[in-house]
């Protein structure tokens, strides 16, 4: 199991992410509105 703990996309196809099939993170990241720059943001504050 690989899970994306930022946006908690997780799948049990590991093979298929080592052979690099990462949209299904890709679009958890693109919807959940990258959390990273908003954690970054919280921290200027």
């Amino acid at each position: 199991m690989i899970k994306d703990l930022r946006t908690g996309c997780e799948t049990s196809d590991i093979q298929g992410v080592m052979d690099g099939s990462l949209d299904p993170f890709v679009a958890a990241w693109l919807k959940a509105g990258c959390p990273t720059k908003r954690m970054q943001a919280k921290d200027l504050e």
